[in-house]
């Protein structure tokens, strides 16, 4: 079984050493309070968007399984490109703070409700931020 040490926002430099070995870092506690309320309101509303142009659950990433594709026309995906827990991570990452978030995807799996009473729910869905190096041009939020 796959052992994922989780690491709190404050230790930046493990945080980073840990992404540069593995790929990948998980940090506890990122997001709290209204921010993740409004993240997980607003993927709910997405996911049920997906999932109504989709009445057999095909998917686009296989049976039961969706994409968010990039979600950047929406607020709260934008927010996640600045949290103050994860941006000093990934500027200890790229050893400075000359890189560009874009695009903001992820995959979910959709459960699909055992009665009509039952409200649409999506299960194992993360928000991964891909970064990169700042291209030549670059889109700021206002």
């Amino acid at each position: 079984m796959l052992e994922i040490e989780v690491i709190e926002p404050d230790d930046i430099e493990r945080a980073a050493k840990v992404f540069l070995r593995d790929g990948f870092v998980a940090i506890a506690n990122a997001i709290q309070g209204d921010p993740l309320q409004r993240i997980q309101a607003a993927a709910t509303r997405v996911i049920g968007e997906i999932v109504a142009d989709d009445p057999e659950y095909v998917g686009n990433r296989g049976h039961h399984r969706y994409s968010f594709g990039n979600q950047m026309r929406n607020i709260e995906w934008c927010e996640l490109t600045d949290l103050p827990t994860i941006l000093p991570i990934v500027e200890a990452i790229w050893d400075s703070n000359d890189f560009v978030s874009c695009g903001n995807g992820a995959i979910f799996r959709y459960r699909v409700p055992k009665s009509s009473t039952c409200t649409p729910t999506a299960t194992n869905w993360a928000l991964p931020i891909p970064w990169g190096r700042r291209p030549s041009v670059t889109c700021r939020r206002h």
